[in-house]
Order: C-alpha cells, then sequence, then structure tokens
C-alpha cells in the first residue's frame, strides 16, 4: 500500500503539473513574445507549482489530525510518524519540481506564433 501510494503521488503530480502547464500555454506565449526567457517562464511556474503543492501538503496532514482527533485516535496512532510525514513532503512537494520540468520541455521549446495559433 505504501508503494501505491508513493507511485500514485508520483503520477498525480506529474498529471497535475501538466495540466497547468497545459491550461497556461497562452500566457507563456504572451511572455514569450514579451521577452522573457524559458527558464524565467520555468521560475515562475515552478515557484507556482511549488506554493500549490505545499499548501496542499499542509491541509492534507491538518485533516489527518483532524480525522484522527476526530476518532480519538491521536494518542495511539502508529501512522502519523515522522518518517511517513518526510516520505510524504517529498512525494508531494519535492517531486514537484521534476514533474514540471518534464511537463515544461515541450512547450518552451515552441515559439510564441505557433503557441498563439493553437486553440
Amino acid at each position: 500500500m505504501f508503494f501505491f501510494g508513493i507511485v500514485g503521488g508520483i503520477v498525480l503530480t506529474i498529471l497535475y503539473n501538466f495540466l497547468i502547464v497545459w491550461f497556461r500555454r497562452r500566457e507563456v506565449a504572451v511572455l514569450r513574445a514579451m521577452g522573457y526567457k524559458k527558464n524565467e517562464i520555468r521560475i515562475n511556474l515552478l515557484g507556482e507549482s511549488l506554493t500549490i503543492s505545499f499548501v496542499g501538503y499542509l491541509v492534507g496532514i491538518l485533516a489527518i489530525v483532524i480525522g484522527f482527533w476526530i476518532l480519538q485516535m491521536l494518542t495511539n496512532n502508529s501512522l502519523l510518524t515522522w518518517a511517513t510525514l518526510l516520505v510524504s513532503f517529498v512525494v508531494v512537494v519535492v517531486l514537484t519540481i521534476p514533474g514540471l520540468l518534464l511537463s515544461s520541455l515541450s512547450f518552451v521549446r515552441v515559439s510564441p506564433v505557433i503557441l498563439f495559433k493553437a486553440r
């Protein structure tokens, strides 16, 4: 189950970053036409993606703690350890970086004119 959770987290992170890149093609085309460099656009998208994934991580951990508190399991809980928190942080937040870079490879190489024409 743990391995399935890790793989699922990686797949969802890459899918999420692909959707960010796909739906913001026009914005990227405008930024490229204005003279932004490819790395500047990637850093902008990376900052946004890391912020969203970190907030999502915190909301998820808060939901788990509240759920355990409601079920009165917080005192004798072996699932919420520092190791599981660290592994889930790596899966959710740190794996956002390669996911976004992998997703952004295709659209950053294309010229702004082609991106404007694609609808």
